[in-house]
């Protein structure tokens, strides 16, 4: 039987059933997969096209796409190592792999791919933690909404809202996915441009898990986000550190991202 991971089919198994016809398919449909001989071309794992590849594929594969679901298994395998990953961090969850694969199987079907058109694995790693953590705390605040990092009154996804030309406050409720795609945007453009490290990164985003980690129906609203203090606790407890160090080290961060921000704003103008 195969691994949940492979949701029934192994790569070799769907490698071989995407040959021929199917896989000249895609390609006619998807111009973006011709620099990749199949889908188990080296290609994938460090060659120059493979995010506008994983964008092709997720394409066929959305159900408002091609609705594809042999290229949204495809997308899947691609997409292991990030579900590795959310699966060793909700280890303490019964059933995580399953959840996982469950999660990103959704994120893809209902991808967004008309919006979002760049970083589709980093985009893909955050829906499906964000469903992962859905899954588990299934009663929300009507008003719920991604929170990220507040340092004193102000918000990350709110500054990057901002910089795209408007404030967080006059978003619609329905947009919390495109300021996220924003906040995804200029963490990606912090990371190539040296002002952030993967570390800083990825302390961010750890931070973001552990708001909705700890949050529940009886949460006050103005104490949720990934500034609480019950997430540094939980973040802390789990990495086997203090909280006080895990806020300077997000505070350091948040600085050298305000002082960027002249530099980014130019950049994607």
């Amino acid at each position: 039987m195969a691994s949940y991971l492979h949701l029934g089919i192994t790569p070799d198994e769907l490698h071989q059933r995407v040959s021929g016809p199917i896989w000249q398919r895609w390609i006619d449909q998807e111009p973006a997969l011709q620099p990749f001989d199949s889908l188990l071309d080296p290609a994938w794992v460090d060659g120059p096209d493979r995010d506008q590849g994983l964008g092709a594929l997720i394409r066929l594969a959305a159900q408002d796409g091609g609705d594809d679901e042999l290229a949204a298994i495809a997308v899947c395998h691609r997409m292991r190592p990030a579900v590795l990953k959310a699966i060793r961090e909700f280890g303490f969850v019964d059933d995580a792999e399953a959840i996982a694969m469950g999660a990103l199987w959704e994120s893809v079907r209902v991808f967004p791919w008309r919006r979002r058109t760049r970083a589709y694995g980093s985009h893909l790693s955050h829906d499906t933690r964000h469903r992962m953590l859905r899954f588990q705390t299934t009663r929300r605040h009507p008003h719920d909404r991604f929170q990220c990092v507040l340092v004193g009154s102000d918000d990350l996804i709110d500054w990057a809202a901002a910089a795209g030309g408007r404030t967080a406050q006059a978003e619609p409720a329905d947009s919390s996915a495109e300021s996220t795609a924003e906040l995804i945007d200029l963490l990606e453009w912090a990371h190539r441009s040296a002002v952030l490290r993967e570390a800083d990164i990825a302390l961010l985003r750890d931070l973001v898990t552990a708001s909705y980690a700890v949050t529940d129906d009886e949460t006050p609203w103005m104490a949720r986000g990934a500034t609480s203090q019950a997430a540094l606790s939980w973040l802390a407890q789990r990495n086997g550190t203090s909280s006080r160090t895990l806020r300077r080290k997000r505070d350091r961060a948040i600085h050298r991202l305000r002082q960027a921000a002249p530099a980014y704003l130019a950049d994607v103008a």
